[in-house]
């Protein structure tokens, strides 16, 4: 994943020139200028990995490490579908709002609503998001759980999600696929089936009269084929449809962010997206095409090293599979190699920009300090304090005012506020006053201690040269910085080498 970061990051670079160079193509440079915002995107999809991927770690090797929470899925995680997106917020305010001040709003209770529209259009996704934004709890079924063997037991079933649902105070009910529950005009539906029709009217009647926020959701492909008097329970109908064409190439781009691509097969998706124009895909057979493509990279790149991101080839020959076009193997490779030779030419002008892997081996480690021996040879000397007493160059032992005993020392301390700093997680500053020490306890990657910086640690309160009324010296809040390389600690009046800044 860091390689990945590092890959962009390069990619990015090399943008900046090739935009300086194209100032005649205005074509190019949006075309670059796109593809830069792409990267961005990825970027801050990588690192949200790779702080949970971190966590995972830490809590491997570390129980007590409290554990980050997986990001749910809500309405920004799915693609378009604004309008359907604005009638679902009704739901989600209901849910929400158990303060309603609105007159008489209390007697109004949504009954439910049904989505449907052809397979694969993301109605059950969009569920789960509904689900997520509401913060109620779920509760997800399909019909064919009530096709039991003995007589009542599909009915005890329903009873189970029923009860389930009361005791919460806010439950969403989503039945996928609700035309497989029994329609009661069918003459070939058994009493069994018509018995659980009826148990789900009296139980949506009921919900009605009561004081808890249960609602009944739906999803189906075949809209009348669903029994009328439980579609009439729905106060709202959403047809979730296929994707429009003018929206299919931004669709790609939301589905492939996940993955590692070349900038051509980032504007090769205008090309992809005018073959799927007019064939009535759904968001399922696009996002197949998407990943059959990343499992051709997947298998080419263990046969030729330089296919080590998604090319052009992968896209087309995954879309061609899809429309059943069968292309001579020699026209198929010949492509793949004309890609691959295009790649290994934009290559070329980033590997200037490709920083060396950073060593990821975790390690343990400890730093002692004696006193602030970075003052003075710091890589930011000019935001070192020109306010700090005289003996807080000397050793942390040595630390006394002229003419008085008090031991310094003992003032300063952390604030707690490393927040910010890339060694924090357990990486924390240890003062011992008793023996006049400080102690850096490091814990995490190898490569961030080859690093020669001045890393910010913490906020500290240190003695300054400025006195009280009384004489006193005062303490002043101050920045403590660790250099792992060169081995020392100082401080500053801002801050270095954070995460925000890194």
């Amino acid at each position: 994943m860091q390689q990945s970061i590092n890959y962009n990051n390069a990619n990015k670079e090399r943008i900046k020139e090739l935009i300086t160079q194209h100032q005649d193509d205005p074509q190019e440079i949006q075309n670059l200028k796109s593809y830069d915002l792409f990267l961005d995107g990825q970027l801050i999809q990588f690192k949200k990995q790779i702080k949970q991927l971190k966590n995972e770690i830490e809590i491997i090797q570390n129980p007590n490490t409290p554990k980050l929470e997986k990001k749910k899925v809500t309405f920004k995680d799915v693609y378009g579908m604004e309008r359907e997106k604005e009638e679902l917020e009704d739901l989600i305010y209901y849910f929400k709002d158990d303060n309603n001040d609105l007159v008489n709003y209390d007697k109004i209770k949504p009954k439910g609503y049904l989505l449907y529209g052809p397979p694969g259009t993301g109605k059950s996704f969009l569920m789960k998001a509904l689900c997520n934004e509401t913060e109620a709890h779920f509760i997800e079924f399909e019909p064919s759980k009530l096709d039991k063997t003995y007589i009542g037991e599909g009915t005890e079933e329903w009873e189970k999600i029923w009860k389930e649902a009361e005791s919460h105070g806010k439950a969403i009910i989503f039945i996928d696929e609700i035309s497989g529950l029994a329609n009661r005009e069918d003459k070939n539906t058994n009493k069994t089936s018509q018995n659980i029709i009826n148990n789900i009217l009296t139980k949506l009647d009921g919900f009605n009269s009561n004081n808890k926020k249960i609602v009944l959701m739906g999803a189906t492909n075949y809209l009348n084929q669903i029994d009328k008097a439980l579609r009439s329970r729905f106060s709202k109908e959403i047809k979730i449809d296929l994707i429009k064409d003018h929206e299919i190439e931004d669709f790609l781009k939301f589905l492939i962010t996940p993955y590692q691509i070349s900038y051509h097969t980032y504007i090769h998706l205008n090309d992809i997206a005018n073959k799927c124009k007019g064939k009535n895909y759904s968001n399922r057979d696009l996002t197949t095409i998407i990943n059959e493509a990343y499992n051709k990279t997947n298998k080419y790149k263990s046969q030729n090293k330089i296919h080590e991101v998604m090319l052009p080839s992968d896209l087309d020959e995954a879309i061609d599979v899809k429309q059943n076009k069968n292309k001579n193997m020699n026209d198929i490779k010949k492509r793949r190699k004309e890609c691959e030779e295009q790649y290994t030419a934009w290559k070329k002008g980033i590997i200037k920009y490709l920083k060396p892997p950073k060593d990821q081996t975790m390690i343990k480690r400890t730093y002692t300090f004696y006193g602030l021996n970075g003052l003075g040879r710091g890589h930011h000397r000019e935001h070192e304090p020109a306010d700090l007493a005289l003996f807080v160059k000397n050793p942390f032992d040595k630390w006394y005012d002229e003419g008085m005993r008090v031991d310094e020392f003992d003032g300063f301390h952390t604030k707690y506020k490393d927040k910010n700093s890339q060694f924090d997680g357990g990486n924390g500053v240890s003062i011992n006053p008793l023996n006049h020490t400080i102690y850096i306890n490091y814990k995490g990657p190898k490569h961030l201690l080859e690093e020669d910086k001045d890393f910010f640690m913490d906020e500290v309160n240190c003695t300054s040269n400025e006195r009280s009324p009384e004489g006193v010296l005062k303490s002043k809040t101050y920045y403590l910085h660790f250099n792992p390389k060169q081995a020392y600690i100082t401080l500053y009046t801002q801050k270095h080498n954070t995460k925000e800044n890194k």
